[in-house]
């Protein structure tokens, strides 16, 4: 009778595994598909890491700058990029993480001697002290598991200088506590805080993925508003599952996700 039981629920769990699992794939097939659309353009490489996208940049002195860290606790994709280029780990000056999932910081203890830049409401959940407060993470983990420390706090519309590489952050709190976005050359980086659809429509933070989606949808309201005086400066926006869309196009989707998902 209990292997019988034991049976039923190791059924039932691995049931609810592959529900979970085609739900999840159902929610990314929904999307353009990763580093798809234009090239970003001003030397920014785009690192595959499975459905993950590190954004990689040279900077002055030769030195890297990289935008998330990867889904491969290893580094093992970002090392090859870098190897490819003549450089080590030791080359990247810092590391500008848009927030604090597992499939963006994973590799960011591999690089020793980086910086490492997110918004100061993000700093307790990438040390694991904060839960993520999302509807899967209770079943998917409720804290980093690749926890890390912020060495450089950001500040709403701070703007930073690395090694000739400005890089502005804007918070857009909801996907995450502190979640980032980054314009930088000409390129607004949305991390998870907005998706590109297959049908080129924006799509705001994924509610099963959120702590507050919610919020995450008036946070988004709220960087138009702050982008406003620089939208000439915006060539290409890019989310980190779901590739690229020129900046005009893609701002105007934004606004258009905005004003129908604000009046509901």
């Amino acid at each position: 009778m209990f292997k019988t039981i034991l049976k039923v629920v190791g059924v039932l769990a691995a049931l609810f595994v592959l529900t979970i699992g085609l739900l999840i794939g159902y929610i990314f097939g929904l999307n353009q598909k990763p580093r798809s659309g234009p090239a970003l353009g001003h030397g920014i490489e785009q690192i595959a890491d499975s459905i993950a996208t590190t954004y990689y940049f040279e900077v002055g002195g030769g030195k890297v700058v990289l935008i998330d860290a990867g889904n491969d606790p290893t580094g093992a994709p970002i090392l090859a990029a870098l190897k490819s280029h003549g450089k080590t780990a030791d080359d990247v000056e810092a590391i500008f993480i848009t927030h604090a999932h597992p499939d963006h910081d994973a590799a960011v203890n591999v690089f020793k001697k980086a910086k490492v830049y997110a918004m100061k409401d993000e700093a307790y959940v990438a040390d694991g002290e904060q839960a993520y407060g999302s509807p899967l993470s209770g079943l998917m983990g409720k804290f980093n598991p690749h926890p890390f420390k912020v060495t450089n706090p950001l500040k709403d519309q701070e703007t930073v200088n690395v090694d000739g590489l400005n890089i502005t952050a804007y918070e857009v709190s909801g996907h995450t506590p502190g979640s980032a976005v980054y314009l930088a050359d000409g390129v607004l980086f949305l991390g998870d805080a907005a998706s590109i659809g297959s049908n080129q429509k924006i799509r705001g933070p994924v509610y099963l993925f959120s702590t507050n989606a919610a919020q995450g949808i008036a946070s988004l309201g709220a960087l138009l508003k702050k982008l406003e005086p620089r939208f000439h400066e915006v060539e290409f926006i890019t989310s980190s599952h779901s590739g690229t869309l020129p900046g005009p196009q893609g701002l105007s989707a934004l606004a258009d996700y905005v004003k129908e998902h604000s009046a509901n």
